[in-house]
């Protein structure tokens, strides 16, 4: 894993952290017995001028030090730094606090509202009733990438209609709806809550986008000018340059990720009584 932190840091986050990735929601394993680590440190305040979150850097403030250091999925590496604006120092600070508390606490940050003889399977229609809310959203960027005029600078605004404004600040506000006296959304599985926070409040950040600060009866307009981010060993990343965009995508890019460990609990096995 090519860093820049010392080895006494690299080894001091391993042990305060464990072997998985800090982001609460994700919490993939990422270190594995006989010494093969496939996690990232990542630094939480850039290490050079224009690096994601540099400009939060105290004066006097070691990059490569213990503080600015915390372990993560490559996944969740790529995506703090490919949109630092969704996930300022504060944010990821806050994942490293989790990540070392939990640790210590034995894995598990909160005791499982989950009896132990619950069945987690009931909770899948109400996961993927949350993810369907997001379709029109999803609907969209798949579109926006089949469409040549994004790929320059020139003509690459695009109206977005009603329906996908609608859908981002109803996400955002999906903690908050309530039918007949019950959370429409509610898991008493934690990592399933941890997905669904992350995803409201990568919705509240695109809520807040200028061109999402009001809803009228006529399409709001983004622009949707994007490039390959291409390099050697690694997937063709979408790099959008308007910050509204990029949020958007970056929301798309995270209920996909819900989407998929759904799947994968379903594919592997799903954990049964505490669910940790």
């Amino acid at each position: 894993m090519p860093t820049l932190f010392p080895p006494d840091v690299i080894q001091r986050v391993r042990l305060n952290t464990g072997p998985f990735c800090s982001a609460p929601f994700c919490r993939r394993q990422v270190t594995y017995s006989g010494g093969l680590h496939l996690g990232e440190l990542a630094h939480i305040y850039g290490h050079g001028v224009g690096s994601p979150r540099s400009e939060f850097m105290p004066d006097e403030f070691d990059p490569h030090c213990y503080e600015n250091a915390i372990l993560l999925c490559r996944v969740c590496h790529r995506m703090i730094d490919r949109c630092p604006g969704f996930f300022p120092p504060n944010v990821v600070l806050d994942w490293k606090r989790y990540a070392e508390h939990a640790f210590s606490l034995g894995g598990q940050l909160q005791p499982s509202l989950m009896p132990t003889n619950y069945d987690l399977r009931a909770e899948f229609p109400i996961a993927y009733n949350f993810i369907r809310q997001f379709d029109p959203l999803r609907e969209l960027i798949h579109e926006i990438f089949f469409r040549e005029q994004f790929r320059t600078p020139y003509n690459s605004k695009a109206s977005v209609d009603t329906k996908v404004v609608h859908c981002i600040r109803g996400a955002a506000s999906a903690n908050n709806l309530i039918r007949g006296g019950i959370p429409v959304f509610f898991f008493q599985h934690m990592p399933f809550r941890n997905w669904m926070a992350e995803i409201i409040r990568a919705s509240q950040l695109v809520r807040e986008s200028p061109e999402f600060t009001y809803v009228t009866n006529y399409c709001n307009t983004v622009d949707f000018h994007f490039n390959w981010n291409r390099t050697e060993n690694e997937d063709a990343e979408a790099i959008f340059v308007s910050p509204t965009a990029k949020g958007m995508y970056e929301l798309k890019l995270l209920v996909d990720r819900f989407e998929n460990h759904l799947h994968e609990l379903q594919q592997y096995g799903m954990p049964q009584g505490r669910g940790h």
